[in-house]
């Protein structure tokens, strides 16, 4: 479920500002996931150019904490169960924070105190931001296999008349994104 505020939408002219709630919920959580693609509608414009970003080299050797404030894009949670290729599978926590690493790149860093900070990096292109999950998100221990349970998270960030979401219109009062999962075998 992804939803778009405010609900007014901008026009091409007076593109408007907007933030992105992403919810996943995952109906098979003995499946690991790979990869999330998400594809935005054309009536939405995504875009890291003109905002402040964060070395990635800072990100992974300090953490969020070591990355400019405006660089951060939001919070979120991933949960996830570790052992889904066991007998009993336990509860792993994430804590997300995107942070722009480029005017077409969002790291989100994944924090959970079993594993420390992992990046997950993501692309933008056109209307497809495509994020992958590390092996070490997938696979925390050799052999031992996370499966995805849900992920929620905001997406946000402005920097003068650059907007990293923004809307320039909707159809019929929607804003229809697309989510792809893939899972590994």
């Amino acid at each position: 479920k992804v939803s778009v505020t405010p609900k007014k939408a901008g026009t091409k002219k007076k593109p408007k500002n907007s933030s992105i709630h992403l919810t996943i919920k995952n109906n098979d959580s003995k499946r690991t996931l790979s990869k999330l693609t998400i594809t935005t509608p054309k009536t939405f414009k995504f875009s890291g150019k003109g905002l402040t970003t964060c070395k990635e080299a800072d990100l992974v050797s300090g953490g969020p904490a070591a990355c400019p404030k405006a660089s951060k894009l939001g919070k979120g949670t991933a949960n996830a169960l570790l052992g889904v290729n066991g007998t009993s599978p336990t509860p792993l926590h994430f804590d997300v924070t995107p942070i722009l690493v480029g005017k077409t790149r969002i790291d989100f860093n994944l924090y959970t105190p079993a594993i420390g900070n992992l990046i997950s990096p993501a692309t933008i292109k056109g209307s497809k931001l495509t994020i992958t999950v590390p092996d070490a998100a997938q696979q925390p221990l050799p052999g031992t296999y996370a499966g995805l349970v849900d992920i929620d998270t905001t997406l946000k960030a402005k920097k003068g008349k650059h907007y990293l979401a923004s809307t320039v219109g909707c159809k019929k009062k929607k804003h229809a994104f697309k989510t792809v999962l893939t899972f590994i075998n």
